[in-house]
């Protein structure tokens, strides 16, 4: 009987570069292997393609990136099932506050800088 995982393939583009080619094959195997959950691999594939290969360090910046672009989130729900709408919840719900905050920040500002003139 076999699973899914054992037909699972994370997308492969013609741009990759050779960085990122292995970076796939690793993550494809990690996850048919149960080292990491396939939806896991699939993001961090989305991940390494997005930055190039390049050795830099992730930032919630580059999650919300990810998560806020409709297309990116169905061509990841393609590849596998995983809590994908959870996160673009989250990051919805992340963003909106932030953008609360930043406006309240600045009305208060704004009202401090009225009251002291």
């Amino acid at each position: 009987m076999s699973s899914v995982l054992d037909h699972m393939q994370i997308r492969r583009l013609d741009s990759d570069n050779e960085f990122v080619r292995k970076r796939v094959d690793d993550l494809e195997s990690w996850a048919r292997s149960g080292r990491c959950e396939p939806w896991m691999a699939v993001l961090m594939a989305e991940l390494i393609r997005k930055d190039g290969g390049r050795d830099a360090d992730l930032t919630d910046a580059d999650f919300e990136e990810l998560f806020m672009d409709e297309e990116m989130v169905a061509i990841m729900r393609d590849q596998v099932d995983g809590p994908w709408m959870v996160y673009v919840t989250q990051t919805n719900a992340e963003r909106s506050n932030n953008m609360v905050m930043g406006f309240l920040t600045q009305l208060e500002d704004a009202l401090n800088e009225t009251s002291s003139s």
